[in-house]
């Protein structure tokens, strides 16, 4: 009997954890959200670019512009199947949302079949000739959304060479392998994913965005960029000697770290460069519906995660999150700020983080982080460290340059 006692305590204490845990997961989002934009806010003649918009925030976007906005939207793909069952996926889901509201006894003409709206074109972003055959096709944009993203790609090749063994000469020197996944190109995949074919995407669509009335760039980035480094003369990161930092876990999110950091370079130097476009950066938050992390390599313990409570939690909590972060993207396409509507007028050479602006790049050339307080957006950095000068004029200046020669670029083509 007191066996079935033990149990039944058990059972009530592991009830009672759950719906706490509930309970705290709904009252986080119900604080959290916001509703849609308002249909009200109309977008019928303008042309919007997505990259990576067959899946996660680039979905999203896509969905919301076309669907509430009434606007065209272009959606990039290496993959026109994998793009038109997305934009399938997106009717079904705007049929079905009708059919409940329609039983609710809610009605909105504006709102559109998005299928109608959208429009798949091939092109693939380790490619630069690929970019460069896409842009070509496009006649009319007024924004375009830097969106695309890849973390950890599976390598694809490897570099041999001798190092020194922990990094001292007299210690000897030892055979060591650097994995890396590169392009076609010849590039770091995550560098040219992330980053280098959306600086040539926007350098070949300039002109034609400069038709715009209010042309627009915004870069979809996120907090990586704090931590990461810009090493023009080793990309690769094939000077790293420590066992463990030769590693390409490691080194693959140093690269990624420096893919972002290089986007939000791009948006510092744009705004610099490009007078007649205004160009953003943002990070519109986390989301555990994206498919980010979709070629890392599996580990061994991966199969056991769905066992830690701190994931599950984590991916609870941000689950369909990519409307909210779509939200946040939109809200600067109607280039006006009203608390009520949930706008925001953007200003270029900015970098906003969520609904919030997180760094004056214009005026920014470090960041303090001494103190343990200290805010980016709605990022708290705990360090103990000076400061990070990643974002100096000179940094933005050398990669706008780098990145020109690395594209194979026409300087006669683009503003110097």
């Amino acid at each position: 009997m007191s066996g079935m006692k033990r149990i039944l305590n058990g059972l009530g204490f592991l009830t009672t954890g759950c719906v706490g845990i509930y309970t705290t997961i709904y009252v986080y989002k119900a604080n959290n959200e916001v509703k849609p934009l308002s249909s009200k806010l109309r977008l019928n003649q303008k042309t919007v670019v997505i990259t990576g918009a067959t899946s996660g925030i680039g979905n999203a976007t896509a969905y919301a512009l076309a669907s509430n906005h009434g606007a065209k939207v272009i959606m990039p793909s290496r993959d026109l199947k994998e793009c038109e069952a997305a934009r399938r996926a997106m009717q079904k889901e705007y049929g079905l949302g009708k059919e409940r509201a329609k039983k609710m006894g809610f009605t909105d003409d504006r709102i559109s079949d998005p299928y109608d709206n959208t429009e798949c074109r091939l092109c693939d972003l380790k490619s630069l000739k690929s970019v460069e055959e896409f842009a070509e096709t496009v006649e009319k944009v007024d924004i375009l959304v830097n969106n695309a993203a890849v973390l950890n790609p599976k390598p694809n090749t490897s570099i041999k060479k001798r190092v020194a063994k922990n990094g001292e000469e007299k210690k000897g020197s030892k055979s060591v392998k650097y994995d890396l996944s590169m392009t076609g190109d010849n590039i770091e995949e995550q560098f040219q994913v992330n980053y280098l074919s959306h600086f040539l995407l926007s350098n070949l669509l300039k002109e034609k965005l400069e038709k715009s009335d209010k042309p627009l760039i915004i870069n979809v980035t996120c907090e990586a960029h704090l931590n990461g480094k810009l090493m023009l003369t080793d990309l690769k990161r094939l000077n790293e000697v420590e066992d463990k930092k030769i590693k390409y876990d490691y080194r693959g999110l140093e690269m990624y770290r420096q893919a972002k950091l290089a986007q939000v370079l791009f948006t510092k130097q744009a705004e610099k460069n490009w007078k007649q476009i205004n160009t953003i950066s943002i990070d519109p938050g986390s989301s555990a519906d994206t498919k980010l992390g979709r070629h890392q390599n599996k580990s061994g313990t991966d199969k056991l995660r769905f066992l830690d409570p701190g994931m599950q939690l984590q991916r609870a909590l941000h689950e369909n999150k990519n409307g909210q972060a779509a939200i946040k993207i939109n809200r600067f396409m109607f280039d006006a700020t009203s608390r009520q509507l949930n706008l925001l007028k953007p200003e270029s050479g900015v970098h906003y983080v969520g609904f919030e602006k997180g760094l004056d790049l214009k005026s920014t050339e470090s960041i303090d982080v001494n103190r343990k307080d200290y805010r980016v957006g709605k990022h708290l950095i705990y360090t103990t460290g000076s400061e990070v000068d990643s974002y100096t004029e000179r940094s933005s200046e050398l990669l706008w340059k780098a990145s020109k020669v690395l594209c194979g670029m026409d300087t006669s083509l683009v503003d110097k």
